[in-house]
């Protein structure tokens, strides 16, 4: 559901065309197989203007668009729930208020009743505001780019913490940042966003209790993890630079400078892979970390 307090030509909702850091036309509005609008309680006329904009008459007070939405996407760009868990990232389920999105918007995270849902949990990196930490309940943004940017998980998840490597890390732009990891049969891939990414890796990628080493898997998937990382720098803070606003996220091209920047980390990352003094320092910070975390039972 979503509110706003429309004008005298009433008020139109808008949902991106893709999403940041996946550089395909996603046509989400594919997806809202429903749109209803409410004024009061009473239904308001609701139309839909083009292929993702929905236009609701005038009224009087406070509107709400009511939208049923498909979804069943295993993969970081769009939605996904069922009895065991739930995803979803924002750009797939969040209108925008057209000429209003730069407004704060609040959002309110409701815990399923199911019964098989009862131990559930939220990790998100959005800014809680009255939501308990890991809780449901109401999360805000100040406005609606970063609101698309803070994907959502909710389940009965594992949580851990740990510091890089014990170093201090300074100017980075964000308080703490949170890796979602979906570990699943086959799938794989990786999202970056502001201060979070989405990632699935195949069961055989995690570490293994009593494993010696660091098996290739496992390097597989801190090579997507750290992947995924290094484009905070140089895709998110170029982003800011270029002024790619989510308003321009409604057209079909968006230039080549987006195709080029996952090309240029792709470049540093094997750069990175052919210095073998850094791979042995790596590999034995991970071997001291994996033994660290066989004696204790906790993920360093």
């Amino acid at each position: 559901m979503y509110r706003a307090r429309p004008g005298s030509a009433g008020q139109a909702f808008r949902l991106p065309a893709w999403t940041p850091g996946s550089y395909l036309i996603r046509e989400f509005a594919r997806h809202f197989v429903d749109v209803q609008a409410q004024c009061a309680g009473a239904p308001v006329a609701v139309r839909k203007a083009s292929r993702d904009v929905w236009q609701v008459a005038p009224c009087i007070g406070s509107v709400s668009l009511i939208a049923e939405v498909y979804v069943f996407d295993l993969s970081v760009r769009a939605a996904y729930p069922d009895q065991t868990r739930g995803y979803f990232n924002g750009p797939s389920v969040f209108v925008w208020l057209v000429e209003h999105d730069e407004r704060p918007c609040d959002v309110e995270i409701i815990a399923p009743m199911s019964d098989a849902c009862h131990n559930w949990r939220v990790a998100t990196s959005l800014p809680r505001s009255g939501a308990e930490p890991y809780g449901f309940g109401r999360y805000a943004a100040a406005n609606y780019d970063e609101l698309i940017d803070h994907p959502v998980e909710m389940g009965s998840f594992m949580l851990a913490h740990f510091e890089a490597g014990g170093a201090p890390v300074s100017r980075v732009p964000f308080d703490y940042y949170l890796f979602q990891v979906l570990a699943a049969e086959a799938a794989r891939g990786g999202l970056e966003h502001r201060a979070s990414t989405s990632l699935v890796c195949k069961r055989d990628e995690l570490p293994q209790p009593g494993a010696r080493g660091v098996s290739e898997e496992y390097r597989d998937l801190l090579g997507l993890a750290s992947h995924e990382y290094f484009l905070i720098w140089n895709v998110k803070r170029i982003n800011v630079d270029l002024n790619l606003r989510p308003r321009e996220k409604d057209k079909d091209s968006f230039g080549l400078t987006l195709e080029a920047a996952p090309q240029d980390t792709c470049w540093l990352a094997l750069a990175d892979r052919a210095d073998a003094a850094a791979i042995a320092r790596r590999d034995a910070w991970l071997q001291a970390g994996s033994a660290a975390a066989d004696a204790t039972g906790q993920p360093r």
